[in-house]
């Protein structure tokens, strides 16, 4: 009987530790950060002209936004149009 007490009670701090270090609302509030600072890193690429920073700069925000490697075709049509929009 002590035993399982005792296992349970580690089982408890170990679910504990795990959830307070994988807490999803600061996983979530982290993630937005990096969004914005993606997007806000795309915008300023746009409004400094130079369309090769831009394309990389939108290449890389649409990625993580889909956390992908590729890019859909939407992604492409957008980025298309803000750098058409520059000129």
């Amino acid at each position: 009987m002590g035993s399982l007490l005792m296992a349970i009670l580690i089982l408890v701090i170990v679910v504990s530790i795990f959830y307070r270090n994988n807490d999803p609302d600061e996983t979530d509030r982290k993630e937005q950060v990096v969004i914005a600072k993606l997007k806000e890193q795309y915008r300023q690429a746009l409004k400094s002209g130079n369309r090769a920073a831009a394309l990389e700069a939108g290449r890389t925000y649409y990625r993580y936004l889909r956390n992908s490697r590729e890019l859909s075709s939407q992604d492409e049509q957008a980025i298309a149009k803000d750098l058409a929009a520059m000129e």
